[in-house]
């Protein structure tokens, strides 16, 4: 049998090279942004929506090698930040759903459809990603108390 703890290293640097490819993306778009106007926050938010998926995956398979490791102060640092991100993703919500609505005006038509749908996708992952990162903050507090806690 193979022993899954050589293989976390592995894990850890593949969601290490994707999370660098996505900042990369995105730090490509910041110089461009214009944060002043709603259209380009929204704009923005649209490009960091696009890539939650990279992001997601990422998140995943550094989780599981940092529960397979048994890497706790890796598990704290994660637990906090997913925490964090998922207070922050969810304060994104109406300041996104502010934003869309003044640039809506801009689009007429088949255009107009395209955009309320985009805006629909993007509210419901922002949704979805910060409800999900307090889930598993949640759950990585817990597994951390769980461990920390002698068997009876």
């Amino acid at each position: 049998m193979i022993d899954g703890r050589r293989f976390t290293p592995i894990l850890i640097g593949v969601a290490a090279v994707i999370l660098i490819h996505q900042v990369a993306d995105l730090a490509t778009l910041l110089p461009g942004t214009d944060f002043a106007t709603p259209a380009g926050r929204v704009r923005q938010l649209l490009a960091v929506e696009a890539r939650s998926p990279g992001v997601l995956t990422a998140d995943l398979l550094l989780i599981w090698a940092l529960l397979r490791g048994g890497y706790r102060r890796g598990l704290r640092l994660t637990r906090t930040l997913h925490f964090g991100l998922g207070v922050l993703l969810l304060a994104l919500v109406p300041w996104f759903l502010l934003d869309a609505g003044q640039v809506a005006g801009a689009f007429a038509g088949t255009e107009s459809r395209a955009f309320r749908i985009v805006v629909s996708r993007t509210l419901l992952m922002l949704s979805l990603l910060g409800v999900g990162a307090l889930l598993a903050g949640r759950a990585l507090h817990g597994y951390l108390a769980e461990a920390k806690t002698p068997e009876q």
